[in-house]
């Protein structure tokens, strides 16, 4: 249906942009192609935030472009300072690549506010509370 859909509306942002989040899962892993399609949603619509959180997810993750995901991410933010996959990418980048465990937990503070059963914040936050030797039985609970 996707595929069917973007055939009908090839300059789709948000069409683009799930296709591309489609074809990172775990089971697909074509990402020359996910890569392409977050590249045409941002040509489309440059100011998409999902396009740019997912663009510098991939760009994280798969290129190993610390500087431009970490642009991608924080322009996202910036364009909505609410937006949880948003807020949440940026926190795992921060605490993930740059160690700055600190503003990982503040975004993900922000990102619980706006939506308290976001599933990756939860887990991402009992990671850093491990990773900085914090309360362990707190850690756990974000598990439960």
């Amino acid at each position: 249906l996707l595929l069917d859909a973007l055939k009908a509306e090839p300059e789709h942002a948000e069409l683009l942009c799930n296709y591309g989040g489609l074809l990172l899962d775990d089971a697909r892993k074509d990402y020359a192609t996910a890569e392409q399609s977050f590249a045409a949603a941002l040509r489309v619509q440059p100011d998409h935030v999902t396009a740019l959180t997912f663009y510098g997810l991939y760009v994280q993750e798969f290129r190993r472009e610390h500087q431009e995901a970490e642009r991608l991410l924080t322009r996202a933010v910036q364009l909505d300072p609410q937006h949880p996959d948003a807020l949440s990418h940026l926190g795992t980048f921060l605490g993930k690549v740059k160690q700055d465990f600190a503003g990982a937990e503040m975004l993900y503070r922000q990102v619980m506010e706006v939506d308290p059963l976001h599933v990756n914040t939860i887990c991402n936050r009992g990671l850093v509370v491990q990773a900085t030797g914090g309360d362990m039985a707190g850690a756990e609970a974000y598990y439960d």
